[in-house]
């Protein structure tokens, strides 16, 4: 069987997965992960940071003994697979990412950290700690913290032109936080990237349409 770690989102957690997981093609074995924080998942650290993403899917790897895998990543889940495929982690063969931004700076990081404030999210605070638990808070900091460092040293055009496994960039039609333009603009950078837009799509992965989506990914997994 190939694997298949499947990434949640900023704020995110595994179950956000679990109405697309049914369509997902049997012939493949899905990893639905939790980053560390999330989900009620155990981690070392609060003040997380992508490279902490990043070293968490290269543990789970090399515990799993996984020879070979593909990683289908949503938007924060596909950033972290984008940076291992830039540090050539062993046995990762391809990249899938859906929603995934790209265009980071410090100013886009702030922009987007205001708008996940705890204020700002006063109207799911009750979806988040049943998520997350009483960690919930610490959820929130944490990807503050994982923007704000991403916004300082993100991931550049030029770093997505040494890639050299398959990276294919999904990103929805509606999308509000990620544009096509800046996606067609990245995956233009590197000769094994390739992108579309998937035609009427949101960006929080829970909106989307899980047949649509799941066609799509069963597609590029081949």
């Amino acid at each position: 069987m190939k694997d298949v770690l499947l990434l949640h989102g900023a704020l995110g957690c595994n179950a956000h997965w679990n109405h697309i997981l049914p369509y997902l093609d049997k012939s493949f074995t899905y990893h639905n992960l939790n980053f560390p924080l999330h989900g009620r998942a155990a981690s070392p650290k609060k003040d997380l940071q992508l490279r902490d993403l990043s070293d968490f899917i290269s543990g789970y790897v090399s515990a799993q003994r996984l020879d070979e895998f593909t990683i289908m990543g949503y938007s924060m889940g596909g950033y972290a697979g984008i940076d291992l495929a830039i540090r050539h982690q062993e046995g990762l063969v391809k990249v899938i990412t859906l929603g995934t931004k790209l265009n980071w700076s410090p100013r886009v990081a702030e922009e987007e950290i205001s708008r996940i404030s705890l204020e700002g999210l006063k109207p799911i605070h009750e979806k988040l700690e049943k998520e997350h638990g009483n960690a919930w808070r610490d959820v929130v900091y944490a990807t503050h913290s994982i923007m704000k460092g991403i916004g300082e040293n993100p991931i550049k055009k030029e770093d997505m032109a040494a890639i050299a496994i398959p990276v294919h960039l999904l990103v929805g039609e509606k999308d509000k936080m990620v544009t096509a333009e800046e996606t067609k603009a990245f995956a233009e950078s590197g000769h094994t990237i390739t992108w579309e837009v998937v035609p009427m799509q949101p960006h929080l992965l829970e909106r989307v349409d899980a047949g649509l989506i799941a066609k799509r990914i069963n597609s590029l997994l081949d």
